[in-house]
């Protein structure tokens, strides 16, 4: 599914046994990144290479997760709301013969 997709672009698949690192998942990028960066000093310019190539991959993210929720999102939100079951009647005033 689409939300299935989305989440396995960001983290590692749940059925994987053992220690298993996607190097091309989001979460990876970024902590690959985070790691380049280093805790003194400025950084390398390798380490601002890494970073902007996971700022690049986190605005691509970000636009696939907009477009989920513009296009499949909305799509499903009306069917569910439409086919809400309804709670009330149509009141009908009443009178007198």
């Amino acid at each position: 599914t689409a939300v299935q997709k989305l989440i396995e672009s960001v983290s590692d698949k749940d059925d994987v046994q053992g220690i298993f690192r996607n190097p091309t998942i989001l979460s990876a990028k970024i902590s690959g990144a985070m790691s380049y960066m280093g805790y003194l000093g400025k950084p390398t310019p390798t380490a601002e290479l890494v970073m902007k190539q996971a700022e690049g991959d986190m605005a691509k993210f970000l636009v696939e997760v907009n477009a989920f929720f513009e296009g499949d999102w909305k799509k499903y939100q009306q069917t569910v709301e439409g086919n809400m079951p309804k709670i009330f009647k149509a009141y009908d005033a009443l009178k007198m013969n």
